[in-house]
């Protein structure tokens, strides 16, 4: 079984993502997301697919399995979470 809990770089993503779209208002293309990771946009679309997969595997009780962006203060900020 594939593991749920995302890379750390993984991880960075939801958070790039919701720094660009606290600063420019809208949501970044891929190249966009990968100039601010410090990747190409190939290696970004690899991350991208993989949070996917993980987003749509099954859950331990199998329901289908959740990522959030969280905003939340108590969450430390900006993160994605598999919920």
């Amino acid at each position: 079984m594939a593991r749920l809990t995302p890379s750390p770089k993984q991880a960075e993503t939801p958070q790039h993502i919701s720094s660009f779209i606290e600063e420019k208002g809208y949501s970044p293309t891929v190249a966009e997301l990968a100039k601010l990771a410090g990747v190409r946009s190939f290696a970004l679309q690899q991350r991208l697919d993989a949070l996917e997969k993980k987003v749509s595997s099954l859950g331990p009780n199998g329901s289908p399995a959740a990522f959030a962006l969280s905003t939340s203060p108590s969450l430390g900020g900006p993160r994605g979470v598999l919920v």
